[in-house]
Order: C-alpha cells, then sequence, then structure tokens
C-alpha cells in the first residue's frame, strides 16, 4: 500500500482523482538563524520517518547511488557545514524534490522520469541543499487544509487503543503544508545555481527542468499553471527568466561528472517506475489490487482514492464519509482481535458495546468482524464501522467513518475482497522507463508506436525536452514508457 507539496515546484493544477491524496510534510515553526542547529536535525529526523511511512522510499540502488553521489559532491562545495546530508529517492510519481531541516534530501521517481541531464537534476538538488544551508523551513508555519469533520473519530480510537492507531486512522486526511516564501525560493534558485555552477555545472539547466515540470503538469491535469499572487512559489515563466538571466554572468567550474554523455546518464534511470509501483498495490478505477499480498478489493465508485505505504482507502467526493483498509500490528486472529478492543472501551471508558453494533461477515470464505460505533463531533453523530479479517496470515483492518450513510458502503466494500484470480494478474502491469534509439527521420509518434511506449507523443516530447514535431536522428536516444507484465 502507498503519496509534500513540492518544495521544489508548486502549481495550482494537481490532478484531482487518484493523486488527491498528497502527503504534506509538517514542519513546525521555529524563527532565527542563531537558534542551535540540533533542532534542525530533530525536525529532519522526525519528519524524515513520517515521509518514509507516508510515501515511501523508493527501492533503486544503482539510482540512489548515482544521487548520493552527485549530492555529495555538490555538499562539498558549500564549505564548513553544520549537517550531515543523506539523500534518498521516494516512491512518488509526481515530479518533486524537497528536502527537510538537518540535511535530508529528497528526489522523487516522478522527477527522475523527466530530467533528461546530470545538469538538470544536479540544479535542482544544489537549490534544495540551499534550503537546508540556509535553514529555510525551520521559519514556516503549518497550515491545515482540511476541515476537521472526520478527526474526532479516529483521535478516540488511537486513545482506547493505543498512540498510534488514531495517527494512522487520519494518515490520509490530517494533512498539513510546508511550503517556503518566495523570498526564500528566489534565494534558493540564486544561491543553487552558483552552487552548481561551483561544482561543474550548467546553472541555466534548472531553467530548462523547471520548464519541463510545468509542461508535464498541464499536460497530465489539463490546465494552465497561472499566475497567482497567493501563491508562495513563484510563477514558473517568471522564474524560468529569472535563473536565464543570473545564470548568464556565472562562471563554471570545470570537473569531471559523474555521466559524462547523455547515454552515460540516462542509463542511470533505466527501469525507474512511472505511475502507481505495484510493489505497493494499484488501482484500476475502483479496484484495488495488491500483486504481492494476493488480494483485491472494490472501494465505491466515484470516491476518490489512495494509495500510501501504510494505508489505501477512498473518500466521497464530498468528504463525508471515507473507508481506509491498513494492516493491523498484531498476529491475532479477527476474533480475538476483537475481543481485546471490547476489553479496552471497557476498561477505558467503562463502555460495553451493543449486541446489536456486532455483526459477522463471511469475507473471502473465511469470518470477519465488524463493530459499529457513534459518537457526536460538533453537534452532528459520526459513525465509526471498524472491520478485521484476514488476508493470508496478515489480520487487516477496515475503518469507515461518515455521518450515518455509507454504512452498507463499507460492507460492500469488506466482501469484495478476494484472492487474485488470472484476470486481476492480468491487469497489474510495471510501466517502467526504458531508453530507445530512434530511427533516422522518425517523428516521436512514429517511433512510440514501433516500441508500444505508454506515453502519447505530447508527454514523450516533454519528458524529452523536445519539440512535439521534431524530426529525430539514427540513434538518437529516447525515453519512453513501456508496460510490462507484473506476473511473469
Amino acid at each position: 500500500m502507498r503519496h509534500s507539496t513540492s518544495l521544489f515546484i508548486t502549481m495550482n493544477l494537481y490532478p484531482q482523482k487518484r493523486h488527491f491524496f498528497f502527503i504534506l510534510l509538517c514542519i513546525l515553526s521555529f524563527s532565527g538563524y542563531a537558534q542551535k542547529t540540533n533542532i534542525d536535525e530533530k525536525l529532519g529526523a522526525e519528519n524524515a520517518k513520517v515521509v518514509e511511512q507516508s510515501m515511501g522510499l523508493y527501492d533503486a540502488p544503482k539510482t540512489l547511488t548515482y544521487v548520493d553521489a552527485m549530492g555529495q559532491r555538490l555538499v562539498k562545495n558549500l564549505g564548513d557545514q553544520p549537517f550531515k546530508y543523506k539523500f534518498h529517492l521516494v516512491d512518488m510519481n509526481e515530479p518533486n524534490a524537497f528536502a527537510l531541516p538537518g540535511g535530508y534530501i529528497y528526489v522523487s521517481r516522478g522527477l527522475l522520469v523527466l530530467a533528461n541531464t546530470e545538469d538538470e537534476l544536479a540544479d535542482v538538488i544544489s537549490h534544495e541543499i540551499i534550503h537546508v544551508n540556509k535553514r529555510h523551513s525551520v521559519n514556516r508555519k503549518k497550515r491545515n487544509i482540511l476541515p476537521n469533520i472526520l478527526k474526532v473519530p479516529g483521535n478516540i480510537v488511537g486513545s482506547v487503543i493505543n498512540n498510534d492507531l488514531g495517527n494512522i486512522i487520519n494518515t490520509p486526511f490530517e494533512m498539513t503544508i510546508a511550503g517556503y516564501g518566495r523570498k526564500q525560493e528566489k534565494e534558493a534558485d540564486e544561491l543553487g545555481i552558483k552552487l552548481a555552477a561551483k561544482t561543474g555545472y550548467q546553472p541555466q539547466q534548472l531553467a530548462i527542468i523547471l520548464s519541463n515540470i510545468s509542461k508535464s503538469l498541464e499536460h497530465q491535469t489539463g490546465e494552465e499553471e497561472k499566475k497567482s499572487y497567493l501563491s508562495d512559489h513563484p510563477f514558473t515563466p517568471k522564474r524560468v527568466e529569472y535563473i536565464n538571466e543570473e545564470s548568464e554572468g556565472i562562471q563554471i567550474t570545470k570537473q569531471a561528472h559523474l555521466a559524462k554523455n547523455k547515454a552515460d546518464f540516462l542509463a542511470k534511470l533505466e527501469g525507474i517506475h512511472f505511475g502507481e509501483n505495484p510493489n505497493q498495490g494499484i488501482f484500476v478505477e475502483s479496484k484495488f489490487i495488491h500483486p504481492d499480498r494476493n488480494f483485491v478489493i472494490d472501494f465505491p465508485k466515484n470516491w476518490l482514492t489512495s494509495n500510501t505505504p501504510q494505508t489505501v482507502g477512498a473518500v466521497d467526493e464530498k468528504q463525508q464519509g471515507m473507508i481506509i483498509l491498513q494492516a493491523e500490528p498484531s498476529t491475532d486472529s479477527p476474533k480475538v482481535y476483537l475481543e481485546k478492543f471490547e476489553q479496552a472501551l471497557k476498561e477505558k471508558y467503562k463502555m460495553k458495546l451493543d449486541p446489536k453494533a456486532k455483526k459477522t461477515l463471511d469475507i473471502n470464505g473465511s469470518k470477519g468482524y465488524m463493530i459499529t460505533m457513534a459518537m457526536e463531533d460538533k453537534g452532528q453523530v459520526v459513525y465509526l464501522n471498524l472491520i478485521w479479517f484476514q488476508v493470508g496470515n496478515q489480520l487487516m483492518r477496515l475503518s469507515g467513518m461518515d455521518y450515518g450513510s455509507f454504512k452498507e458502503a463499507i460492507v460492500n466494500c469488506a466482501e469484495s475482497v478476494k484472492s487474485l484470480s488470472t484476470t486481476d494478474k492480468a491487469l497489474v502491469k510495471n510501466k517502467v522507463l526504458r531508453v530507445v534509439k530512434a530511427k533516422e527521420g522518425e517523428t516521436i509518434e512514429a517511433l512510440g508506436k514501433r516500441k508500444n511506449n505508454y506515453w502519447d507523443p505530447k508527454f514523450t516530447s516533454i519528458a524529452n525536452g523536445l519539440k512535439e514535431d521534431s524530426v529525430l536522428k539514427e540513434g538518437d536516444l529516447i525515453k519512453i514508457i513501456v508496460e510490462e507484465p507484473y506476473f511473469k
């Protein structure tokens, strides 16, 4: 199971369906550069755990080694540093890079897919290093972006069982945003390209990848980036213009690159996933398929879906109800776990469940156990439905919260759980980046048809930094996405 707004680039056009639930970083507010750097280290370490749990680290050792070597090379040119920089890849399809206090730098696999030169990637990483170096994030305040309607039930459950349970239930819905101000972004751009140039990279290529990120998001969402005075980030075209102007007077230090040519660079990206990573399960419309755990579950149609390393679930479009599935950290059977839950309710709240609030379900040929609880939230009754069942040797919990309209939905959801059929397995594909050679005079569209490219010609041109009507030369290296069977 498996998705912060970008601290590198933010646009008012994120997808509203499967990518609805970006897990945004929660960074506390501190001010003053003179404060001890152990504050940064503490915040960084705490939030690094949040990133790993909510977004997931991407398993690509070859690429990670390459990115880390590049990052450490840049850091050496900072001079004396109080932080030890750590570079990570996040399992996130959105083109994104961000930093946490204390030296934690993250690059998404979605950003890697859009990079065409080592200079582009190095410029991005330099930008994030400057955010850490100048301690930008410790000067920003968190802002809640979700209404409170569905928070109380999770918090109550957490106090009943343990401190983590409520937080886990709320994970996809209690989101906070921590962005940088325009002045901070401008400083990171200005000092970042200088750091990149000092390390031997072309500084103006930050403008190129920024522009391609903007184009890719516009293409995916169908919405053009709009200039907004309320946005924390500078308008991308203005930002690109500024970077190009600043780059003109910067002297580049001559140093040997890790990837000396395009072929060498693209080889580092070979095999990167695009879209959802099947290792964490995938959605096919409202159907969630987890190939490694061998189960499929149908969520309500037309609900917005979320897939994170800890939870998978859906919320109705009006945000009046949600259903979340997650693994329980327990080896108990569903029946035993329910008994322990009831005992905890009784001991902590002197509360005994009404027999009518309990129900037994048939879930994939085994018994599942459901309870219903009601509680008041600001004058409205909120219903919490919990269902425990077994998938293989793993105890699972389906949690539903609503205002009384979706009890049938969660029951239907639970009863839809099945082991994977041959048809289900055929739906699971690895969408991976491959580098192919063009033929003389070939168009991007023709190459795509010849190589069964998953991307359309427009996105292929954006991802490769080309014009859509480009005529390719013999041997030109082009990135495409190929669908390959997950089950072989």
